[in-house]
């Protein structure tokens, strides 16, 4: 996972080198990525999933779906991936070069 410092930058507010990370669905990890996740994994309830989507409470609604499907754990673990892989990718865009993770001694 990406590390994030513990507080923030002095400047933060008043320089230009630092950019605000993009919003979820900026980078496609709202409802399509969930509708993904369901294509992959139960494709034959693709459409009952994507009605969820179309209004309020759709992720309730979608998590106690994929609890009941015995799913949820795997769902949240292909959103973590997936996730942490577009960010990487937009970091990259951006030319902004990560540090590697801190192992505990």
């Amino acid at each position: 996972m990406i590390e994030l410092e513990d507080e923030p930058p002095a400047d933060l507010e008043t320089s230009s080198r630092y950019l605000a990370t993009p919003h979820k669905n900026e980078l496609d990890l709202g409802h399509e990525l969930a509708l993904a996740f369901v294509d992959q994994e139960l494709p034959s309830e693709y459409d009952r999933c994507a009605d969820f989507f179309r209004r309020r409470g759709a992720y309730g609604r979608f998590k106690d779906f994929l609890e009941s499907h015995d799913v949820l754990e795997k769902w949240y673990a292909f959103e973590g991936q997936v996730t942490e892989a577009r960010l990487r990718a937009w970091c990259e865009e951006h030319g902004i070069q990560l540090r590697p993770k801190k192992t505990a001694a």
